[in-house]
Order: C-alpha cells, then structure tokens, then sequence
C-alpha cells in the first residue's frame, strides 16, 4: 500500500487489493452513542456505526495514519509513504526567546510551554491539560506565534459565548498588543475574517455561505478550545472540509470523551491525543486548590420510592423529583448556609424549570443578597459582569445551568458547589464541572463539592439517579478524588 498526503485533513490509501481497503473500512467504524433507540436501526436500515474511512473516495483521516500504520502491520501489509516532509523543529530555547518577546503579564509555568512547544513542532494534536491549568495562556502564545513567525492570521473556535467574551478579556490580561487586530464572532455579530485573530463560537461557522468565506481566507493555524464540546460532524466539516489546507490544527481539552467514535473522530481530525498535566498533579505542585468532595445522599420516603419503582421511567422519575418540595427546600436552604459562610456558590441544574424553581426558593430565603440565574438564555455580556461580581464580593449564589456553566468559565473566587439535579453519568460533565473549582483564590485553601444523590432504592430496586451516581463515584476514583457521604431523611 502507497499512503499518500493528499492535504492537511487526508490521505488517499493506493492499494490493488480490495479485501485490504474493506479490512481498513471495517476496523475504523463505531457505533454512535444510544444507536439502539435510532428508528433506522430498529428497521435494519443503518446498522448503528459512523465509518471513518470514506472508502469509495480511498481517503483516510491524516490523524489516524499512526493508528493505520499499526494495523497494517498487524495485518502484515507493507506500505511506502509519499509526500510526508520532515518538518523543521524549534528548541525549547527558541520558543522562551519568543515568549520574552511578547512581555507577558506574568511567565507561564513549565508545562504551558511544553504545550506550545509540542504543538508547534507536531503541528497537530490533542492536548489534555486539566482545567484550571492555564489552557488559555498556552493558546494565546500559540496565536501569536502564528501572527508573528508564521505571519499568517490565526482563528480560535470555542464552544459558548461567554468562552469568547472571556478569551478576549484574558487576551487583554495577557498584554495583546493594540497593534494586533481581534475579532470575536457570535451570534449577532459579523461573520468577518479579515483580522490577525479571530475568536468564534463553532455555532458561528455553521452556515454554508460563512464557511465559503472561511475557506476563502488564509490562516496559519487554527485552535480549539474545550474540542470535546463540539458536535465531531461540525468540526469535521470546519476543520477537515473547510480548513483543509492548515498545516497546524491544534486542540485542547481537560477531558477526552470516553465515546469511541467521538475520540477517533477527534483524533481523525488533529491527531494524537499529548496529556500535559491533570487536576491532581495541579493541586499536588500546590498550582491548584484541593477539593472536598461529599455526597448527600437525600432518602426519600417509603412511599415515593415505591411510586418511583413503579414508573420504571428514567425521564419520569427525574421530573418527579424535580417537582419534590422537599428536595427543592432542602437544597436551598443549604446552598444559603454556605453563603452565609461568606462562600460563593453555584448551583448547577440540567432543566430550566427545576433551576428556576431552586432560584425562587432561595431568593425567598436569602432576601436581599446577590442571588444570579444563568442559562443559555442570558447573554455572554451578563454573564461575563456576574463573573466579575464574584472575583469583587463574597456570599454570592449562582443558580446555572450545567451546560453554560461546566466548561470555560473562569472564577477564581469561588468556594461551593452544589450539584442539584442528577447531573447524569457523563464524565466529561462531571470532571468540567469540578475543574471549576480548582482555580486558586487567596481567601480558600479547598472547594467544596456536594454532589446530591436522589436514594430511591427500596428493596433490590434501584432507581436511575442513584444508578448515575454510581458510576460518577467512578469518575471520582480515577481521577483521585476522595468522597465523603452524608445521609439526610426528606
């Protein structure tokens, strides 16, 4: 077989043997995730996987050729490569001289620059640091390493508004010279391309005529923050299809998704997964604040954990509980014990009306005090003043949705979590969510976490949120974390 570097994003697979290229189609195909409820499965007409190999085309995703070439020699194949150059490296003494040169706020701490240093000499991959690691530091050095040395414009592709809001104000932080023209790209705002940088949602770049603009404009790198947030078809079709031709494709991420076929499709588009630095090595190095981690479990009463058995309904179950005065009571009056505590909190929910029922209650309980709600409703230039609100004061509440608080948002002085609603099972979530809190601040020493558990067990049964929360005690024990327990009656 003749592996040939057809761009940036492919390579053709020249080979005679037909049988090699369906063993090739075959081993890189997944499942999608929940493939079993897809009505075409059900009628035998999509047999459940996403394939990675476009084998009528003969291309192949350029950052699974490590993983291809592993195969090929398990399949005792021989293959030549054509149009793979050597690239030329820079030293890590090269690289400081540059970052002296960008008369930073503060020095960036050992690893960030082993993160830049690695992406550039490999030009692509997947870099894992864990949140609160300082991702945007090492992004930002990046971006105008391309400004600079490349002389080419740069784009960064970030999952929410508020991430574009913020990478903007830590840019400025940073000490982006004015000489450097930015421009950030989200709902409302022009889809323009023609700055040094451009900081854009994903959601921004859906639209055909967008993308046909962006294809059009001539950028030396592209970056993606939190890259396990986006939808892998999007970004397969903004970075493989659209962004083809850019030589350095760079991801970051605290978290790879545990789902097959997403890892493989982000790894198909930037390469190998590099793990930099985890949460606990952070707080080890004392570069971040230890975590306190309990679970409440709140026991209901015989009678409802019978009526839940009785449903045997994952989505009925969650609203039952959801409407359950006693468990929204409960929850607000803690969440108000630890603001009185001086503690900023947030309180994280997955259904808007669970979340306003919470924030109601605490506003009836916490009156007059600075109690916030955030979900996807309230726009990035709200969120960004609660940001600071909590950076300047102390005894804050924030009722937030899971999805627009987990990823990217950066307090520092934040002190409580509450995890109010079953969060689910999701790692990824779950480990987004905890990095929140590992930024330090002068007035903590240790974050405290209160994961609530729903115990609905009654006799063998037990119910789909207790159920969950097994399986994030999980995600707890192989990322370290100690949990403690706590039982209340309702």
């Amino acid at each position: 077989m003749i592996i040939h570097k057809r761009n940036e994003s492919f390579c053709f697979l020249e080979c005679q043997d037909s049988d090699i290229h369906m063993k090739i189609y075959r081993n890189f195909e997944y499942y999608v995730d929940g493939y079993k409820f897809n009505p075409l499965y059900k009628m035998g007409k999509f047999d459940g996987k996403i394939k990675l190999y476009l084998f009528a085309k003969r291309l192949f995703p350029l950052g699974l050729i490590p993983q291809l070439k592993s195969f090929l020699d398990d399949l005792g194949v021989d293959y030549s490569e054509v149009g793979f150059e050597q690239k030329k490296e820079i030293k890590e003494e090269q690289l400081l001289k540059f970052i002296d040169t960008l008369n930073l706020s503060f020095p960036p701490r050992d690893y960030q620059v082993k993160l830049v240093l690695d992406a550039i000499n490999s030009r692509k991959g997947i870099f894992v640091a864990a949140t609160s690691s300082g991702k945007s530091l090492s992004q930002y050095i990046l971006a105008m390493y391309s400004i600079y040395v490349l002389k080419k414009r740069v784009i960064l592709i970030v999952p929410t508004t508020s991430l574009v809001s913020q990478m903007e104000s830590d840019m400025k932080e940073y000490g982006i010279s004015e000489d450097i023209s930015v421009h950030t790209i989200m709902s409302g705002k022009a889809k323009i391309f023609d700055d040094d940088l451009i900081i854009s949602t994903w959601q921004s770049l859906q639209k055909k005529d967008v993308q046909l603009e962006l294809k059009e404009t001539e950028f030396g790198m592209v970056l993606t923050d939190e890259v396990h947030k986006a939808k892998s078809t999007v970004l397969k079709t903004i970075i493989q299809e659209v962004l083809t031709e850019i030589e350095y494709k760079i991801g970051v991420t605290g978290t790879l998704p545990k789902n097959q076929l997403d890892k493989q499709t982000l790894i198909g588009i930037f390469g190998e997964p590099q793990k930099i630095i985890n949460a606990k090595d952070l707080v080890d190095r004392g570069l971040g604040t230890d975590l306190d981690i309990t679970a409440l479990y709140l026991k209901y009463t015989e009678a409802d954990c019978k009526y839940v058995r009785k449903l045997r309904n994952y989505a009925k179950e969650v609203s039952y509980i959801n409407e359950h005065v006693r468990k929204i009571n409960f929850i607000s009056k803690f969440a108000v014990s630890r603001a009185k505590l001086d503690h900023n909190s947030i309180v994280f929910f997955n259904r808007r009306n669970f979340g306003e029922a919470i924030f109601e209650s605490i506003q009836e309980l916490y009156d007059g005090k600075k109690v916030f709600y955030v979900d996807g409703s309230v726009p990035a230039d709200v969120r960004e003043s609660i940001r600071k609100d909590f950076e300047n004061n102390t005894g804050i509440i924030l009722v937030a949705s899971t999805k627009t608080f987990s990823t990217g948002i950066s307090i520092k002085r934040l002190n409580t979590g509450i995890f109010a609603e079953n969060p689910g099972k999701s790692a990824i979530t779950l480990i987004q969510s905890l990095g929140r809190f590992l930024r330090q601040h002068k007035s903590k020493e240790v974050s405290h976490i209160f994961d609530i558990v729903d115990d609905l067990r009654v006799g063998k049964y037990e119910n789909y949120s207790f159920k969950h929360f097994l399986e994030r005690i999980e995600t707890y024990r192989e990322e370290s974390w100690e949990v403690k327990e706590k039982t209340f009656n309702l």
